[in-house]
């Protein structure tokens, strides 16, 4: 089979390829009267119609193939056949049903409808003879052997033209005539007869074969629709026009119970053996009143005494009137026997009853049990913050006492050792040099305990506040550890009530320690900030960072007991302390509301003033 292409148009036609020569220098038409015309045969030509109309009538499905082997036949061609417009696609091309002779094997190929020798003929709507019509038409090159002339005659259908009948010379031994004009017109008059009744004979195949398979199709959805209504968990049974029981599916035949000959029997007598009259009744009115106007109805809990089996049944049942195929109509039933769901729903109800006074016994309990924790809860942080007041008072108590006492017990054993050290100097020379190691260590102690003394409790943090306080500390850090701290407040930061600068002061002690122990940083951050609403404390490293498990850890407020230490002052004081660590380091954030702060210093005024 050959199927041909040519290059398209923008508006989807075909356009003439380069190269392609005028369709006039390719056609002979008028050459077919000044030839030679041989007489006609009309006994010849009716011989070939009245075998075209037998096989007509024998084998219509053939009759395109039979025109073409007697156009053969009868023009001695080397080649005949039929092209026919495309229909699917509003006839843009041609196709070859039908060919005889050398071009056989090209069946079912063809042209294109705006570019190919049949499309010129049913332009001009009349015969035309071409010679070698592959110098305009390209896409014939390839197909062999080629052609010397080809006559093409249109035929039509109800005044429509809808394909050309055609004759090929291979050769110049055969050269079509005005006969052969007039004898293919007249075969194109019955190829006319011979296509409307091959296209009514596709048609009707068509059609038989879409109602067989329509046929099937609704076997096979009867037999499905019969398989389901089997299969179905629902019942369901039909009641006819003169209310008998027409059908009913394995589900419904074991509802109705042991009902023998069930199908046939009128459906009144049978409801009134299942039901009591009362309820009986009123199943047979609802039927036939569905029966008579086609409503519809629906019940979705129905409760009734089975006669038959002396138990109380639910069901949820729905009938609807559908027309039969006798042309009556009847009602079809759809239901379901709901018993062990209404049955299982009391039984849940009963158990959501015991269980919600069960809940509600559970929350009073857990309500008193709440209370005694919240108490306990509250006991511990009472005892909690007087633990950790009674700490920095012993602090203060015991830096005080370092200072005063053990300080003054240095300060005349140092008085005492530079006396002996000048006694020794004209009595006992040998030891001054000993008087005078322990004179530095005197001052050495001196200077320690005062340190411990300070760094269990700044007098700073008293007298001057929580920023020169820090940069004390600060300074004795650097030069005990080398670690280099910066400090960053805001010169008008004010005053802090007594108990939040102690707790700030801490929160940076316990992180600074922490820092030089642990983290391997020799720089850390101190900034501390205040707005109308909040004061700010950030303490960061610039160390190694903690694990992300450690961190979760104490996230989740766990570890040791400095970080625990440091939570419990902050708590006690409304704040909130957050701790966030990578490996560039990590950070302690502490918030305190400005209005406790604000309410400490106040009560700090007012006991300073009554102290007075």
């Amino acid at each position: 089979m050959t199927e041909f292409t040519v290059p398209q148009r923008g508006d989807g036609g075909a356009s003439t390829p380069e190269g392609a020569v005028p369709l006039e220098s390719v056609l002979c038409t008028e050459e077919l009267h000044r030839r030679p015309s041989r007489p006609p045969d009309h006994e010849k030509e009716n011989r070939a119609l009245a075998a075209l109309a037998h096989a007509l009538a024998e084998s219509p499905r053939t009759i395109l193939q039979v025109l073409a082997d007697t156009i053969l036949e009868v023009f001695q061609a080397d080649s005949a056949g039929l092209s026919l417009l495309t229909t699917h696609d509003g006839g843009k091309r041609f196709y070859w049903p039908a060919i005889a002779g050398v071009w056989k094997p090209h069946i079912g190929g063809g042209t294109p409808r705006d570019f190919g020798p049949c499309g010129d003929v049913l332009d001009r709507n009349a015969p035309l003879l071409f010679r070698h019509f592959e110098r305009r038409y390209p896409y014939f090159e390839p197909v062999t052997p080629p052609v010397e002339e080809c006559l093409l005659v249109p035929f039509y259908v109800e005044g429509k033209a809808v394909g050309t009948i055609w004759a090929i010379a291979h050769d110049e031994h055969r050269k079509f005539d005005a006969e052969d004009e007039r004898l293919l017109s007249s075969l194109g008059t019955f190829t006319s007869s011979a296509y409307q009744i091959h296209t009514s004979l596709e048609a009707l195949k068509l059609e038989m074969t879409e109602r067989r398979n329509a046929e099937a199709a609704l076997r096979q959805r009867t037999a499905q629709v019969e398989i389901l209504l089997n299969e179905a968990p629902l019942g369901v049974h039909l009641v006819d026009a003169d209310f008998k029981l027409r059908h009913a599916n394995p589900t419904a035949v074991s509802a109705f119970g042991n009902i023998s000959d069930l199908i046939g029997r009128d459906f009144g007598e049978v409801i009134h053996s299942l039901w009591p009259k009362s309820q009986a009744s009123e199943i047979v009115e609802r039927f036939r009143h569905t029966l008579e106007t086609g409503e519809q109805f629906f019940a979705s809990e129905w409760v009734g005494q089975r006669l038959d089996r002396a138990a109380s049944e639910f069901y949820e049942w729905q009938i609807s009137r559908i027309p039969l195929p006798d042309g009556r109509y009847g009602v079809v039933c759809y239901f379901r026997d709901i018993s062990s769901q209404v049955s299982a729903r009391e039984i849940l109800r009963a158990n959501q009853e015991q269980l919600r006074a069960l809940t509600d016994t559970l929350e009073s309990q857990v309500r008193v049990r709440t209370m005694e924790l919240e108490k306990q809860s509250e006991l511990l942080r009472e005892l909690s913050q007087r633990l950790m007041q009674a700490q920095d008072d012993e602090r203060r108590r015991i830096a005080r006492e370092l200072h005063d006492s053990v300080g003054q017990i240095l300060s005349g054993l140092g008085i005492s050792l530079g006396s002996v050290a000048q006694h020794a100097r004209q009595s006992a020379p040998q030891l001054v040099s000993i008087a005078g190691e322990a004179q530095q260590l005197v001052q050495q102690l001196d200077q320690e305990i005062r340190t411990m003394s300070y760094l269990l409790h700044p007098p700073l943090l008293d007298e001057s506040g929580l920023a020169q306080a820090l940069r004390w500390y600060i300074r004795g850090l650097k030069e005990r550890s080398g670690l280099d701290t910066a400090l960053s407040i805001p010169e008008d930061f004010g005053r802090l009530s007594r108990e939040m600068e102690l707790a700030m002061f801490r929160v940076v002690q316990e992180c600074l320690t922490n820092v030089h122990r642990h983290s391997q940083s020799t720089k850390a951050l101190i900034r501390i900030a205040r707005d109308g609403d909040h004061v700010f404390l950030e303490v960061q490293d610039e160390g190694n960072g903690m694990s992300p498990d450690k961190l979760r850890q104490i996230q989740s407020h766990g570890w040791g007991l400095g970080i625990r230490g440091m939570r419990e002052r902050v708590r006690q004081l409304k704040g909130h302390l957050g701790i966030e660590s990578n490996s560039q380091g990590t950070k302690v954030s502490v918030t305190f509301p400005a209005a406790q702060d604000s309410a400490k210093r106040r009560t700090d005024i007012a006991k300073a003033q009554s102290a007075e």
